[in-house]
């Protein structure tokens, strides 16, 4: 875990334009998310969103993810993904 939760601080680095006052899920917890259902085999954002609420116990305990909003909806993991300049996430990354 402590691996997990010091490769998270690289993608604090990203840059969030979303409206603040509308954020229920952090950019960094939609990003780990995103890269282990990918690793996971998960093909879309329907995929995805099905594949984390199956393991949401396991982000919750094992990573240590607040996720106090539960998992996002597979429409915000893309309205978030959608925008990510690729050069900046595979630097990050």
């Amino acid at each position: 875990m402590e691996f997990a939760m010091k490769s998270v601080k690289h993608f604090t680095e990203l840059e969030d334009n979303r409206q603040q006052s509308k954020i229920k899920h952090l950019l960094t917890d939609i990003i780990v998310m995103c890269i282990i259902a990918i690793a996971c085999s998960c093909k879309c954002f329907i995929d995805i969103e099905s594949f984390l609420k199956s393991r949401i116990e396991y982000l919750r305990k094992d990573l240590g993810m607040e996720l106090k909003n539960g998992i996002p909806s597979h429409d915000t993991i893309k309205r978030v993904m959608a925008p990510c300049d690729p050069k900046n996430f595979q630097t990050v990354f």
